[in-house]
């Protein structure tokens, strides 16, 4: 007896996993979701934390494209891009709330002082006629 190859199926293949890039798809989705939270100032937490991870999930996708397990490097990128952009928005976000806060809190420190401001008011008033009351003697002296 021969030995022959081991006869052939036309239903079984033997090809290759395809290669996936989950990571990208999650850096992405990540990004893309930080930068529609930024859009809203209060939002800015959810943001910056969306797009941490999106920037994470990018550099990781790109080390593994660049290695040849993964495919899509382009989605991985854009996912670290739009990472970046949300991670810009959140920082965005907390200056304008600091600076709504610090102008709220100055706003209040004058009122705080609003019931004090008529008699400083007042007080300047007398030290400006005081001035001129002394300006006109000495005038009127020389």
């Amino acid at each position: 007896m021969t030995s022959s190859a081991p006869p052939f199926s036309p239903g079984h293949h033997l090809t290759a996993a395809p290669m996936r890039n989950g990571l990208g798809v999650a850096a992405l989705a990540c990004g893309l979701t930080g930068i529609l939270l930024g859009q809203v100032p209060l939002l800015f937490i959810g943001s910056g934390a969306l797009g941490v991870l999106a920037i994470v999930f990018g550099i990781i996708a790109i080390r593994r494209a660049r290695r040849g397990r993964a495919s899509n490097r382009a989605m991985a990128v854009i996912g670290l891009v739009t990472g970046v952009v949300a991670f810009g928005l959140a920082i965005w976000g907390a200056v304008i709330i600091m600076s709504g806060l610090n102008t709220f809190s100055g706003e209040l420190d004058h009122l705080d002082h609003g019931t004090a401001a008529p008699a400083q008011a007042t007080h300047a008033v007398v030290n400006q006629e005081d001035l001129l009351v002394h300006q006109a003697m000495f005038v009127g002296n020389s």
